[in-house]
């Protein structure tokens, strides 16, 4: 074990192992060791507060008492609950005491007080050691409905016998969304994250904010759609939602079969459409257009909202025996009303075969025992002519 700060010139302190637990051995203690003493877990560049142990000794100097801020245990999200809590370790001869609640937020030059307990005994408990003296005191400090105005470190400070000592504090930090764009720069998006699930919050909607939101999920350098959600606002410009274009579900095989997809989400009353699909090559210097859906309403869904005014249409395209020349980017355009508007585009790659052809390998295993049916009848019969 390696110590700091003035500990490695001590050598009543030692660290023994005993498989995942380390245990910090003090001999002749002094009453001067008593203190909170924290274990923490390092990964990396990242720190946490694993356990702690608050040392008493008798004859300490002063009517000593420690205090110990837990970390927040659960993450935090803008909007939830969390409660953060102090422990205060005092002797029962102590006397009162009061605790006072501070934040220091971002920007602020100090601390400022938020609650205080005053003088609260109900809330310690003597310790369970039968020659103790000493007791232990919970403060607990609820926060509901989370703001941005709530992020800071908290501290909680204990006033006892005219002496004032803060604690190691709690710092409460949200999940931050990072916005580009140009979006930066708007307040009225705003990210909320509930367990395992983001929710992306527009305030002041406008009819500019009709879209297709897409939700995507990266992991280390690959980068998946998860969902999307198709807005659609009262008084937008265009009666034109969007047009959605999905990808591949399965991996696509040389001599395999596909069906791409198309979602076009319009008003009722915005009348006919066209649907056209054009296919974009490697090498090509335009997408060259390849079928065309005509005028078709038989494929539209109304929404099942009651006071909805939009209708799903889906548009497939299907694919079949595929060679080569089909791998491209996959366009769906939408014609209607004078207006023109592609889709994202499905890529359509395929995938190389690690494996050999079962047909392929049938035929190579057929044509080694031909062979070997041929060899041992040449030396049959050059056997029989000797």
């Amino acid at each position: 074990a390696v110590f700091h700060n003035g500990f490695e010139k001590s050598r009543r302190f030692n660290v023994l192992k005993d498989r995942n637990t380390f245990i910090l051995n003090i001999s002749n203690a002094e009453p001067s060791d008593s203190a909170t003493y924290y274990c923490s877990v390092a990964y990396y560049t990242d720190i946490a507060l694993a356990d702690w142990t608050v040392l008493v000794l008798k004859e300490t100097p002063s009517s000593h008492f420690a205090i110990l801020q837990h970390p927040v245990s659960d993450p935090v999200e803008l909007g939830g609950d969390t409660t953060l809590q102090c422990s205060v370790l005092t002797d029962t001869s102590a006397g009162e005491h009061s605790v006072y609640w501070f934040r220091h937020g971002s920007g602020e030059s100090h601390p400022g007080i938020i609650y205080t307990h005053g003088n609260r005994s109900d809330q310690c408990k003597s310790s369970s050691e039968t020659d103790s003296s000493t007791q232990s005191c919970v403060y607990k400090l609820p926060k509901r409905n989370l703001s941005l105005s709530d992020a800071g470190t908290y501290y909680c400070a204990v006033l006892m016998c005219g002496e004032i000592i803060l604690g190691n504090g709690t710092k409460l930090d949200f999940v931050a969304a990072v916005f580009h764009n140009g979006f930066e720069k708007s307040r009225r998006f705003n990210v909320l994250k509930d367990r395992n699930t983001f929710i992306l919050n527009i305030s002041n909607a406008e009819p500019s904010d009709s879209a297709t939101y897409y939700c995507s999920v990266a992991y280390y350098t690959d980068i998946a759609l998860a969902d999307w959600t198709v807005l659609v606002l009262k008084g937008s410009p265009t009666r034109l939602s969007a047009v959605l274009q999905h990808p591949v579900s399965d991996p696509v095989e040389l001599g395999g079969d596909t069906t791409l997809q198309c979602s076009v989400l319009t008003d009722t009353s915005a009348g006919e459409h066209s649907v056209y699909w054009f296919r974009h090559g490697s090498g090509e210097s335009h997408p060259g257009i390849i079928y065309t859906h005509g005028n078709r309403s038989d494929q539209c869904k109304s929404s099942s909202e009651t006071d909805s005014s939009t209708q799903s249409c889906v548009y497939k395209l299907p694919k079949r025996n595929l060679s080569l020349s089909d791998a491209g980017t996959y366009y769906c355009a939408v014609l209607m009303c004078g207006e023109i508007i592609f889709g994202n585009g499905t890529k359509l790659d395929f995938v190389e075969r690690s494996v050999l052809e079962p047909t392929l390998v049938v035929l190579v295993v057929s044509n080694i025992i031909s062979l070997a049916v041929v060899l041992l009848q040449c030396r049959k019969h050059n056997s029989h002519h000797k």
